[in-house]
């Protein structure tokens, strides 16, 4: 099994752009021209239609991207690899392995999927994640790494289960916000962790090795 990413440079803060100002200035020029053009030049409300929907789906994504917290060609630096018994981040200058029996917890924080919306209020978000890696002999390891399709995910999933089964803690934090998730899932019903913890043999998904608290 392998899931590769494209490694990203650790510069790139993982705090994403809502955009909020600028969405609420644009929607009102946009709704002001189109009313604008129905009232007074008597244009077409379809056609006002039209536009509003390449806003939505062009202009929209276009503005989402020049913000600077989108990760653009320039901000990745290598790539990083998960095999089913370690994982090899990859520069332009070296090659470092990193092999999962060394681990005692693994953090990781993820920004969902590059370009994906949970719904059509959601902002799109930039697919940018954090992981920290700790080890047994207390060295802290970290990289940062891009999520640009659901296929990642899945590939990395059967790697993830494993650790989850070798006894490593892992926190799992989704988006600004930081919610929770297991299995890059958000949905965690009661029966679901119940059911999740029997499945990945865990006693807890809350409770980090106490001298790793600082990680949190």
């Amino acid at each position: 099994m392998k899931a590769t990413f494209k490694l990203v440079t650790y510069k790139k803060s993982m705090e994403e752009k809502d955009g909020f100002a600028v969405t609420v200035i644009t929607s009102f020029i946009l709704v002001m021209a189109g009313a604008y053009l129905v009232i007074e030049l008597k244009m077409n409300p379809f056609i006002i239609g039209i536009i509003l929907i390449g806003y939505k789906y062009i202009i929209g994504p276009y503005i989402r991207k020049q913000f600077t917290d989108w990760v653009k060609e320039r901000d990745i630096t290598g790539i990083v690899e998960f095999f089913d018994d370690y994982l090899e981040v990859k520069n332009n200058t070296n090659s470092t392995k990193i092999f999962y029996a060394e681990l005692e917890s693994i953090y990781i924080n993820y920004n969902h999927i590059k370009g994906k919306s949970f719904s059509a209020k959601d902002i799109i978000h930039n697919g940018l994640a954090e992981i920290k890696l700790y080890t047994k002999d207390e060295e802290l390891k970290k990289f940062k790494f891009l999520i640009e399709n659901e296929n990642q995910i899945n590939d990395l999933k059967p790697i993830w289960k494993n650790l989850y089964l070798s006894g490593i803690f892992i926190r799992e934090k989704l988006g600004n916000h930081e919610h929770k998730t297991i299995m890059f899932d958000g949905d965690l019903t009661d029966d679901k962790l119940k059911s999740l913890m029997t499945e990945l043999q865990v006693s807890s998904f809350y409770k980090p090795p106490l001298r790793h608290k600082k990680l949190n």
